[in-house]
């Protein structure tokens, strides 16, 4: 009986990922958005929309860091036969890609309720965020350092807007 339950439950939830993108059937809430991994997207053809990307800079405490590059984050992967099998650096560049999706929601939640910035930094995809910056940068061997992120936008033009500064941290 309880297998009938879920079933149903189920059909009804793929049932309601058919229906098409109008206002009026747009759903919000943290569970609904949990809710989508279990169902395709059949939206192969969208509208171009800007590609979002985050970018970092860091060096070491005595320099200052206004004078870094922004460095692409995950870095650009290079393509080969062999990742069509095996591609672990293609998984972390799409959780990196997801985890990104996510802050920028929450930024966005944040904007629409005039909320602080200290509570963006409470939400599990900015401390996310931190830690993976943290990941790519201890990968390139500096121990001590301090770093900052951006998300950046690159418009139809090939014109960078930044949407969202961190300050900046100093590692752990």
């Amino acid at each position: 009986m309880q297998i009938y339950v879920i079933l149903i439950l189920v059909i009804m939830i793929g049932l309601l990922s058919l229906i098409p993108d109008n206002k009026q059937f747009q759903f919000s809430g943290k569970i609904i958005f949990l809710f989508r991994i279990f169902f395709p997207s059949w939206k192969f053809f969208d509208v171009s929309t800007d590609m979002y990307y985050i970018k970092y800079r860091s060096n070491n405490i005595i320099e200052k860091i206004e004078q870094c590059e922004w460095i692409l984050c995950p870095p650009k992967l290079e393509r080969n036969l062999l990742q069509l099998l095996f591609n672990p650096q293609g998984n972390i560049a799409l959780a990196c890609d997801t985890i990104q999706n996510h802050l920028l929601t929450d930024i966005y939640d944040l904007q629409d309720d005039n909320k602080s910035f200290s509570e963006l930094e409470e939400t599990t995809s900015y401390k996310i965020i931190k830690n993976m910056i943290t990941f790519f940068i201890s990968i390139k061997n500096e121990t001590s350092f301090q770093y900052q992120f951006k998300i950046a936008t690159l418009d139809h033009e090939n014109e960078e807007d930044d949407i969202f500064i961190s300050p900046i941290y100093l590692s752990e």
